[in-house]
């Protein structure tokens, strides 16, 4: 399973890439400025995945709360 994820390269997405690697699904990055309605549209478009994680914005985040 492909799971996209913003904030993937911040403070609490670089974890939680790693337990979903850990957890034999593939983690994708969508590198976007989300305040751009156009460039979020296009981004998701053009990327394939199944759910989606958002962190951006998210300095912690407890694991009881996305497990």
């Amino acid at each position: 399973m492909r799971v996209a994820l913003t904030g993937a390269t911040g403070f609490t997405g670089r974890f939680v890439t790693s337990a979903l690697e850990k957890a034999g699904l593939t983690p994708v990055a969508l590198r976007v400025d989300l305040r751009d309605q156009d460039a979020v549209d296009e981004a998701v478009k053009a990327t394939d995945f199944d759910s989606v994680i958002h962190l951006a914005g998210h300095a912690f985040v407890n694991a009881a709360d996305w497990q």
